[in-house]
């Protein structure tokens, strides 16, 4: 089953997004280091994208963590262009090499 679609069945109040950030040292890390797992892109990070866009509940979404550059939040559908905004303008950053050094100051923390 789709994520979306799970979604919609559960009818939640509140979607919180996060993503997976792998700290040095760590199992998972180690991993990626070693070949048996291939971490995310900034681009994959921010696929927000597309969840948000087929998501057709009213709810409240965030998407606030310190491994994502920008807060992200609203109440679906009211603010759904707004997040979609930003989440566009992020993925033109990325693509910009302007969040290079983001990841790396995030695994000093």
């Amino acid at each position: 089953m789709q994520i979306v679609e799970m979604i919609h069945k559960l009818h939640p109040m509140m979607v919180y997004a996060s993503v997976l950030t792998l700290f040095p040292g760590t199992p998972r890390s180690e991993d990626v280091t070693e070949g048996r797992l291939k971490e995310a892109t900034e681009i994959e990070r921010l696929e927000l994208l597309d969840f948000i866009w087929n998501i057709s509940i009213s709810a409240i979404f965030k998407a606030e963590h310190v491994t994502i550059p920008v807060l992200i939040r609203g109440r679906l559908p009211e603010d759904k262009e707004e997040m979609l905004v930003l989440l566009e303008s992020l993925v033109s950053e990325v693509e910009k090499r302007r969040f290079d050094s983001y990841r790396d100051r995030v695994m000093g923390l």
